[in-house]
């Protein structure tokens, strides 16, 4: 089974100072070091990968961008300032994907194809997403996570690739992330905080069922694999001065980051990866989801 890679091009630290802490700063040369550690290791096996990227990132950082096309691997859309849907209106999602779309787009000289909600909030209650995402002329979403999780998911959402027929009679096609079932319990692995909590067991458990009968997703962020301080003397400060509830997130957000490179690497010695434009092209689409 050949299945896919995909990394949420982030930049943590701007993540938990602006929007975790309302203060206004810009993505740190973190996301730049730890991207081009995934890069490399992508290359020593000989993996391909999506790229979700947040636009205001590669504004930043367009050689990271440059980087990441010479490689030959896929550029997609992670929003144009990480937003989660649940936190912003209809119409302000619409801008989030035109403009990132058209930010990338004018930057790799390639067509922008698909798109990764922040959080996974694609949902029941925020399906029109998917009508806007047609509508703004993405092919695909990989934003659905098929389990009831506290933060997103979507209960009973197809577990395979699938075209999504939309109530405007587009369709789009869907690759959500993966889930398994266990004792009538759908349970979510195979990237983020996921990789960092559960030993590795756990993951290469979750890889062999599923690869039974659909292909597996991998998504990790750069962050993920960053074990050192935060690269400024300003983001260090705004560390020192959260509240106490902020600091504990921080804690929970660091755990185990240390052990993510060695869980990927045997990842990617066990199985073979792709991007996920190319594994929609290679597998095709073979089930349907009316929503």
């Amino acid at each position: 089974m050949i299945n896919a890679f995909s990394i949420d091009i982030e930049d943590y630290w701007m993540n938990y100072a602006r929007d975790w802490l309302g203060h206004d700063v810009s993505a740190s040369s973190a996301v730049v070091d730890c991207t081009e550690r995934l890069l490399a290791m992508l290359d020593t096996y000989d993996a391909k990968a999506t790229f979700f990227v947040v636009g205001e990132v590669a504004q930043q950082y367009p050689s990271l961008i440059k980087k990441i096309v010479a490689a030959d691997h896929e550029i997609a859309s992670h929003g144009q300032r990480h937003y989660e849907i649940t936190k912003i209106s209809q119409t302000q999602f619409k801008q989030e994907i035109t403009e990132s779309k058209k930010v990338l787009e004018d930057m790799t000289g390639r067509e922008i194809h698909g798109h990764r909600a922040t959080s996974f909030t694609v949902t029941p209650k925020t399906k029109w997403a998917l009508e806007e995402l047609a509508t703004a002329g993405y092919r695909y979403d990989s934003s659905v996570f098929p389990f009831q999780g506290k933060r997103y998911g979507w209960p009973g959402f197809c577990k395979d690739i699938c075209s999504v027929s939309l109530a405007s009679g587009k369709k789009i096609i869907e690759v959500p992330m993966t889930v398994v079932g266990f004792m009538g319990k759908m349970l979510p692995g195979c990237g983020g905080g996921y990789l960092r909590h559960f030993p590795y067991i756990y993951t290469r458990w979750l890889v062999n069922k599923t690869v039974k009968t659909r292909p597996f997703i991998v998504y990790v962020h750069p962050y993920d694999i960053d074990t050192a301080p935060p690269p400024t003397q300003q983001l260090a400060d705004i560390v020192d001065s959260a509240p106490l509830k902020m600091k504990l997130r921080h804690c929970s957000q660091v755990r185990n980051r240390k052990t993510i490179m060695g869980k990927l690497q045997k990842l990617l010695q066990q199985n073979q990866f792709t991007s996920l434009g190319q594994l929609i092209e290679t597998r095709g689409v073979q089930h349907s989801f009316g929503i």
